[in-house]
């Protein structure tokens, strides 16, 4: 019997970076954005192509997305904070 045929990516990076940063920008950019919508189209698709070229497992690039929205949603958290502070103290 044949053992299952697992492809190895060229990499070993865990999770995928460009994915983490695509997810970040698009969670960052997309607060009350209408083109909210494209942003999100567009890290499927750089998520999607590290899959495809072979530089990731499908778990490198689930975890890239986690990881950047986690990061996105804390950045726009801060912002939103800093936000507030400036406009309290009369920086703003």
């Amino acid at each position: 019997m044949r053992g299952v045929i697992v492809r190895v990516p060229r990499t070993a990076s865990f999770p995928s970076g460009h994915t983490m940063a695509a997810w970040c920008a698009a969670t960052l950019l997309a607060d009350g954005d209408p083109l909210a919508p494209l942003y999100y189209a567009i890290a499927v698709m750089v998520s999607l192509s590290r899959i495809h070229v072979r530089l990731h497992h499908a778990t490198d690039v689930v975890a890239g997305t986690l990881i950047g929205i986690a990061l996105g949603r804390t950045g726009r958290h801060l912002f939103k904070e800093a936000a507030a502070l400036d406009e309290a103290t009369g920086l703003g």
